[in-house]
């Protein structure tokens, strides 16, 4: 799916498409995530990508959905806002 998709306008244009339609067809907010997810490590041609959503509370960005490493990897990652770099779920 990643290299088709790289190379032309068209192609990248149904990609934005089709997660325009996940975003407005479903209530799933994960199966939503997972499909921008998805798309965009496509229309970038990336190895993988990591959506990260603020949790204000904590001040801190946890890494809510990826595609391209192993399941569950992605849920451990945590970035302090204010930082650049992510640190290790255990500190």
């Amino acid at each position: 799916m990643m290299g088709p998709r790289r190379g032309s306008f068209q192609a990248r244009l149904a990609a934005l498409m089709e997660a325009t339609q996940a975003v407005t067809s479903s209530l799933d907010l994960e199966e939503v995530l997972q499909t921008i997810v998805r798309e965009a490590a496509g229309i970038a041609g990336a190895p993988f990508v990591r959506l990260f959503l603020l949790d204000e509370a904590a001040r801190v960005l946890r890494c809510r959905v990826g595609v391209g490493r192993p399941p569950g990897e992605e849920h451990d990652l945590v970035i302090p806002v204010g930082r650049t770099r992510p640190r290790d779920p255990g500190g």
